[in-house]
């Protein structure tokens, strides 16, 4: 889909975005925290994993100590640390992030609100990635139930939640 070298040009482009925010807006600006979780983000997709890691963990820490630790944008940063922990070979601090992710936004916003579900989903790949299939297969499927009931199954959120269990393999052709 994308390549490293693409996301290398995002990197430098959320670099600059950066500096900019951290002048104009200071360093705990939401906006500015926004930015630099964003760029976390690219660079563990451009292969600068660690960097990437300690830049999303540090937006998180951020918006914890600014917005509280169940605000939905703190949150949003956490999840982010979950899928990248997943991502770069760590399945237990995935875990570990992911299961706290899903307890906050299932408390805060309810079990079958599109970012619960989507944190849910991440749960069910996180379990997956630590060889736990049996109960990834469960969490997916009690997820897209949960979704499908939830949003109905023309629903775009719901439809990438499918597209998703696909792709990791958690659903079979038989799914449908």
């Amino acid at each position: 889909m994308y390549d490293a070298l693409q996301f290398s040009d995002a990197v430098q482009l959320f670099e600059q975005a950066l500096a900019s925010c951290r002048i104009t807006l200071g360093d705990h600006h939401p906006d500015t925290l926004r930015v630099s979780g964003n760029l976390g983000v690219a660079l563990v997709h451009a292969g600068e994993s660690r960097k990437g890691i300690q830049l999303i963990k540090a937006t998180a820490d951020a918006r914890t100590q600014v917005l509280g630790p169940e605000h939905p944008d703190t949150l949003i940063a956490l999840n982010a640390l979950a899928v990248a922990h997943r991502l770069t070979g760590n399945p237990d601090k995935a875990l570990e992030t992911a299961k706290r992710v899903v307890l906050a936004r299932s408390r805060t916003l309810g079990p079958t609100h599109p970012d619960t579900l989507t944190s849910r989903m991440g749960l069910g790949l996180a379990l997956a990635a630590a060889g736990e299939t049996v109960n990834a297969h469960r969490i997916v499927d009690k997820t897209l139930a949960d979704a499908r009931d939830a949003l109905g199954v023309d629903d775009d959120h719901y439809l990438a939640l499918v597209d998703c269990g696909f792709d990791s393999g958690l659903l079979q052709a038989d799914f449908l």
